[in-house]
């Protein structure tokens, strides 16, 4: 029955153990997806390549909730602790599942609802698909059920298979539900601890709905009273089947990475199907362009949350609000780029493949509370752009003043088409670097954004003076 699963064991003995260069690597790839696999059962809405880049920057993209991102530091510290068992030879006991449960779920800081590392002091129910009420244990016969259960895990070690044992354990506490919650989180990495255990890898499951059904359909066959009487002898031939699956995938991802034949996949639709056309036409790029593409779409995305993130959170002003936009997105659909993205372009010869996205941030003073204020509007009409653009080897932000004016369509009708914007080139200033994020020093970059804010505020401050002077003069002279 598991073949396949001991086939994969062999060819990654023959690598192992892993020097500390190879599971960098592996883990890299390997631990995003875990976390990340794990959360979404909980209806986080980070994507994955959001999820990697918390894990390797730990700072929060815009637009998601904080809860989620406490969500992937409390996995990653279940996983370290679980990690640390292994090596030192220990192995699952009340005390182990109880400190995991509490680093799974205090960084959430929600203890109310967790209690993290603490048995539940409440009874507690689920409705099954037939509509039946499905009581969990009574919490007064949580820790001697969770005795039987370790019991009958370290009876049974060497005895039936480890994929068997996980699944056996994963339902097993299931049926339990020791904790207020977090329960299925921690069941999965029960799995894992097993699995590696056994020589094999964690079970990453990607499949909710077969996952979900797999369980469920245990819970209509079994009895709503005494669940635990039959918990040995159930049939759980399906949730077998999908962490013997999820465990075969995991190993086959591990040797690829290990055998150099790993190949991240695209970040969006439109970049893979350009990768689909180059190998059909019998054009496909090498293996280290296909990385190269990957790296400078990660910087990019990665270089417009550093610059959105402290926009949003260090211009603040007393007298004039500022308003951020973007990112704007210009692609290569109409030959139309910003003035800024045109002029780079220009004075570097960079050219673009047909989709690649181009980021570009916004930052202009809120002219509305300026002229509500009663403050002169001819100072304040400026905007900041921050352009992230890639170009080879290279991934470049530049920053650049914008000056404005209204049409007089504009001021009769509010037409924002009317808007006449120019660009000072005197203005630009670059910041170009490596295709991969890692090698990016974000110290260099905040300097850089920080004297395009400082210059931008000089500009405006100097038109400022000049208007005041120009008001003041008239009256000096009388």
């Amino acid at each position: 029955m598991y073949d396949q699963l001991e086939q994969l064991k062999v060819k990654l003995e023959a690598h192992r153990p892993l020097s500390e260069t190879d599971q960098a690597k592996v883990d890299e790839v390997l631990v995003p997806r875990r976390v990340y696999f794990t959360n979404i059962f909980e209806d986080s809405t980070l994507t994955l390549e959001e999820t990697k880049f918390y894990i390797q920057t730990n700072r929060m993209t815009g637009g998601k909730l904080e809860r989620e991102f406490h969500q992937i530091r409390g996995v990653m510290e279940a996983i370290t602790r679980l990690r640390q068992l292994l090596k030192s030879g220990g192995d699952l006991d009340e005390k182990s599942i109880k400190e995991v449960h509490a680093l799974l779920t205090s960084p959430i800081e929600q203890a109310d609802r967790y209690h993290p590392g603490e048995f539940r002091t409440q009874d507690g129910f689920i409705m099954a698909k037939d509509g039946a009420r499905v009581n969990f244990v009574s919490h007064e016969c949580i820790p001697e059920e969770m005795k039987s259960l370790l019991d009958w895990y370290h009876s049974q070690w060497g005895k039936i298979h480890p994929v068997e044992i996980a699944a056996r354990v994963h339902y097993w506490f299931i049926l339990i539900h020791p904790f207020s919650d977090a329960n299925g989180r921690l069941a999965r990495l029960l799995d894992d601890f097993i699995l590696v255990k056994g020589g094999y890898e964690p079970a990453i499951i990607e499949d909710r709905v077969r996952y979900f059904a797999a369980i469920r359909q245990q819970d209509q066959n079994m009895p709503t009273k005494n669940r635990l009487a039959e918990i040995t002898s159930v049939n759980l031939h399906d949730l077998v089947s999908i962490l013997e699956e999820a465990s075969c995938q995991t190993m086959n991802l591990m040797l690829d990475v290990l055998e150099q034949r790993y190949q991240a996949p695209a970040l969006d639709l439109s970049e893979r199907l350009q990768m689909f056309d180059r190998i059909i036409s019998g054009s496909a790029a090498t293996e280290d362009d296909r990385r190269l593409a990957e790296e400078r779409e990660t910087t990019k995305l990665a270089l417009s949350r550093e610059i959105s993130e402290t926009l949003k959170q260090k211009v603040q002003s007393r007298i004039v609000k500022f308003l951020l936009s973007g990112p704007a997105k210009f692609q290569q659909n109409d030959y139309t780029y910003s003035p800024l993205i045109s002029e780079v372009a220009n004075r570097h010869q960079f050219s673009f493949s047909p989709n690649e996205g181009l980021y570009e941030y916004h930052l202009v003073p809120d002219l509305e509370a300026v002229n509500q204020a009663g403050l002169s509007l001819k100072p304040f009409m400026k905007l900041l752009s921050f352009a992230i653009i890639s170009n080879n080897h290279m991934v470049g932000v530049f920053s650049a003043i914008l000056p404005f004016e209204f049409g007089r369509v504009y001021i009769k009708q509010e037409n924002r088409g009317e808007i006449i914007m120019r660009l000072d080139a005197e203005s630009i200033r670059e910041l170009v670097g490596g295709a991969s994020y890692q090698e990016w020093d974000l110290k260099t970059l905040q300097s850089f954004i920080y004297n395009s804010l400082d210059y931008f505020f000089h500009l405006i401050e100097v038109e400022y003076l000049e208007t005041q002077k120009a008001v003041i003069d008239p009256k000096q002279k009388a």
